[in-house]
């Protein structure tokens, strides 16, 4: 009940697909909107493999953990098709 979020969109997904040997592990940023109980909405971009990875918004940090599913050689994703795992805690003031 606190808080609301919305996974809006994957912003960017260079991750190196399943199956390919890559030189570095490439990163994928996802956008949020949040809105707290009080009506206060933050847009938030995290990141998989970069910084931030995580945000605040009141007395909530939260952090992406994952985004499946992981890229395919020459294979596009519909938005739909991915989920973010979050990982949020509370912080007493």
């Amino acid at each position: 009940g606190e808080l609301r979020i919305k996974f809006v969109t994957v912003l960017e997904d260079s991750r190196c697909p399943l199956g390919v040997n890559c030189v570095w592990a490439g990163n994928a940023k996802i956008q949020l909107r949040v809105t707290d109980r009080r009506g206060r909405t933050k847009l938030m971009e995290l990141n998989t493999g970069g910084e931030p990875r995580g945000d605040r918004i009141g007395r909530y940090a939260i952090n992406l953990v994952n985004l499946t599913p992981l890229p395919r050689p020459n294979e596009k994703f519909a938005q739909s098709r991915y989920t973010a795992r979050l990982s949020i805690q509370r912080f007493d003031r």
